[in-house]
């Protein structure tokens, strides 16, 4: 999902943009619904992974969200260079993130593993 996510935010930049930055309101705009419509299983997927602790899924969800939005925002500020090598290797280094995150998910919050 985090690979996905940088990977959206290159290749459909104005898009990505627009959902992100153009503080519209989703709901009122089919396409943007549309769009946005794979971020809204995030929650559920988070929750799952969290074994329905909601505490643990917050926080784990505002980790993942902020390391793929940071790394795309990297990806377009030419942080990784251009083209398909600086996407994949954009891509590979959230994955990364991510699995740790994952992983260490009871840092987030405080509780010990």
């Amino acid at each position: 999902m985090a690979r996905a996510y940088v990977r959206f935010a290159w290749e459909e930049r104005p898009l990505f943009e627009t959902l992100y930055g153009a503080g519209l309101d989703k709901s009122r705009y089919r396409e943007l619904r549309r769009a946005y419509k794979p971020i809204d299983a995030f929650p559920s997927f988070v929750t799952e992974v969290c074994g329905g602790d909601a505490k643990a899924a917050d926080a784990l969800a505002v980790a993942l969200v902020a390391t793929a939005h940071g790394r795309a925002a990297l990806l377009a500020d030419g942080e990784y260079g251009e083209g398909p090598d600086a996407v994949r290797t954009a891509a590979d280094r959230v994955a990364a993130a991510t699995r740790v995150l994952i992983k260490r998910r009871k840092a987030l919050h405080g509780k010990r593993r």
